[in-house]
C-alpha cells in the first residue's frame, strides 16, 4: 500500500499524522486479514512503540499476535541499504537514527534475531521455527 500523493518521509516530524492514519490502517487490515484465517506478516519498519496499539487490538479481536525484529549489524544494515531501489529509505542518518531505536530492546530482546551473516533463507527457517516454538509472541 502507498501513499500517492501527500506523502512525507515518515521519520521526518511533519508526517506525525500520516504515520497514525498508516498504522491505524495497517492494524486495522492486518487484523481483518488474521480474523479472516490468513497469517499475516507486516514487512516494514514497525518499532516497539507501535506494540500497544496493536496489542489492544489483538486482543478486542482474540488474535495471537508475534513480534520479529531482524536486526543485522550497523555496517551490514548500511550496505543492504544502499542497495535498494525506488522510493525505500537510503539516507544514511535517518537509518543510522532508526538502527539506534532497535538497538536495545528491553524484554523484546529475545524477539531479536541477528541476521548479519545469515542468508534469506538462514533467517526464515530462524523465524518459521520461532513463530512455531512461541519465541517471538508479543500478545
Amino acid at each position: 500500500m502507498w501513499i500517492r500523493s501527500g506523502f512525507v518521509l515518515p521519520y521526518l516530524p511533519e508526517a506525525q499524522r500520516q504515520n497514525e492514519v498508516v498504522q491505524k490502517v495497517m492494524i486495522d487490515a492486518a487484523c481483518a486479514y488474521a480474523g479472516g484465517g490468513y497469517d499475516v506478516v507486516l514487512d516494514g519498519i514497525l518499532g516497539p512503540w507501535l506494540l500497544d496499539a496493536f496489542r489492544a487490538e489483538c486482543r478486542k479481536r482474540d488474535l495471537d499476535l508475534s513480534y520479529v525484529v531482524l536486526r543485522p549489524s550497523l555496517e551490514v544494515t548500511l550496505s543492504r541499504a544502499s542497495q535498494r531501489e525506488g522510493r525505500h529509505l537510503k539516507e544514511i542518518e535517518p537509518i543510522v537514527g532508526l538502527y539506534g531505536a532497535f538497538r536495545n530492546m528491553g524484554p523484546l530482546e529475545g524477539n531479536v534475531i541477528d541476521s548479519t551473516s545469515q542468508s534469506v533463507e538462514q533467517t526464515t527457517v530462524e523465524v518459521v521455527d520461532g513463530l512455531r516454538t512461541g519465541r517471538f509472541a508479543a500478545g
